[in-house]
């Protein structure tokens, strides 16, 4: 008897040192797989705040334009979490401003298929439209930038963008539309004026032009462009004291523009006043020496005087540089006639 109670005993024992350890073996099971889980939501978490402050320093260099720095950290966020739309439309600005519109348009195209009603990535496919000169996807972009915002400053953005780009494709009154639209937001903008004025000189309306022209430089004198299109408007008008006023303070405020003084030398050789031109295309030269503008302007000054080999030599020279190409074909006709006509 006293056998089978110490056997009893023994099994017992081990029965419940058995239950005991399978026991904490699921605990400790337990206690290991709920571990995995706390690691592996705590590594979301800090990978996700790791993404947005690589996100956030990412918008901090685009700011100071300093693109390459911009693109790592965004770069670095998307490898963490490519699951955010933001992210991929911050790559897409950033590639914008370093003019890699093909992968622009790719990191657009991934951020509407995450969200597809972003209306900034709209607005940026338009931009790319605009500066490839597509601008019939322009207005498209624009439209549904359009349509999927009621920020005033989206709205003003969109409507005068797509109004350049009607006036680009000489649908003036539809460019009017648009900049009406924009300037019920945004009264003030100068380049919304000056897009206006523009707009109303297609339009005939040159009393409309010149009084919004007048208005813009009365709000900032310091505005170039405004001095630009004064100086055009000007020399369509074969007023070319007046170009030269305007090309003179255009020139002042942009003095490391070599177009500006290419505008302004041709306005003094309409006037007739050489030296001054000459001097001024010399400045130009300096600034940008393979334009063949340049050498089309000196050209035609040295002929005004008397000067055809000088002239026409410049003028061949215009034609190396690849005038035809960035300019057209009105200094072939101009060639013709005063040098192989000698």
């Amino acid at each position: 008897m006293l056998l089978n109670y110490i056997r009893e005993a023994k099994y017992t024992n081990t029965r419940w040192r058995l239950n005991k350890d399978l026991k904490m073996t699921c605990i400790v099971e337990r206690i290991s797989w709920l571990s995995v889980f706390l690691f592996f939501t705590c590594f979301q978490i800090v990978s996700s705040q790791n993404a947005d402050n690589l996100y956030r320093s990412s918008r901090e260099h685009l700011n100071l334009g300093n693109y390459d720095q911009a693109l790592v950290y965004i770069n670095h966020a998307l490898i963490i979490d490519s699951s955010k739309a933001d992210y991929y439309l911050q790559r897409a600005k950033i590639y914008y401003h370093k003019q890699v519109y093909d992968k622009t348009i790719k990191d657009c195209y991934m951020a509407l298929k995450l969200k597809s009603d972003i209306p900034e990535v709209y607005m940026l496919r338009g931009k790319v439209c605009q500066v490839t000169e597509s601008y019939g996807g322009a207005i498209l972009f624009f439209g549904k930038a359009i349509k999927y915002t009621s920020e005033n400053e989206i709205l003003y953005d969109a409507f005068l963008n797509r109004g350049k780009a009607y006036f680009n494709l000489k649908k003036y009154y539809d460019a009017r539309s648009d900049f009406l639209s924009a300037y019920d937001i945004k009264p003030n903008s100068l380049d919304l004026l000056l897009a206006m004025s523009e707009n109303y000189l297609k339009t005939n309306e040159k009393d409309k032009a010149l009084s919004i022209l007048k208005r813009a430089i009365e709000m900032d004198p310091s505005y170039s462009p405004s001095y630009e299109l004064s100086g055009r408007i000007a020399m369509e008008d074969s007023d070319y004291p007046g170009a030269i006023h305007a090309y003179s303070k255009y020139c002042e405020l942009e003095p490391n523009t070599g177009s500006a003084y290419n505008m302004l030398g041709e306005a003094y050789l309409m006037n007739k006043d050489y030296e001054n031109s000459m001097n001024t295309l010399k400045i130009a030269q300096s600034l940008i020496p393979n334009d063949p503008m340049v050498y089309k302007l000196k050209g035609l000054v040295y002929i005004e005087q008397d000067d055809h080999e000088n002239g026409c030599n410049t003028l061949f020279r215009a034609f190396q540089l690849g005038y035809l190409e960035q300019y057209g074909y009105d200094l072939l006709d101009i060639y013709l006639e005063k040098c192989e006509s000698q």
